[in-house]
């Protein structure tokens, strides 16, 4: 299931994962041109970036049976991640990129 692509849209995912208090801050490029965000609990817990986070937070235990579940570890050990900008570039050509803010 993809998400929304506007930007309160996708701030309201995020928030519903945000720690009580960050301890670790992640900087991502961007949201992916698939729509399918970091924090989309309906996603699959495959997907590469949710996977290799997956695996820092224990890597004894890589997956977890959902996304929500695994959303919720993050969120219960403080950790955050967020783009550097709402828009998605890893589609875009290297100039059109360069422009995105």
């Amino acid at each position: 299931m993809a998400c929304p692509r506007d930007r309160t849209a996708y701030i309201d995912l995020r928030h519903r994962y945000e720690p009580e208090r960050i301890r670790l801050g992640i900087i991502a490029e961007s949201p992916p041109a698939s729509g399918l965000y970091f924090t989309t609990k309906h996603g699959a817990p495959s997907e590469p970036l949710f996977a290799a986070l997956m695996k820092q937070l224990d890597p004894s235990r890589p997956s977890r049976a959902t996304k929500e579940v695994g959303l919720r570890e993050f969120q219960r050990r403080g950790w955050l991640l967020v783009d550097a900008t709402y828009e998605p570039v890893n589609k875009l050509d290297r100039s059109s990129a360069a422009r995105v803010s």
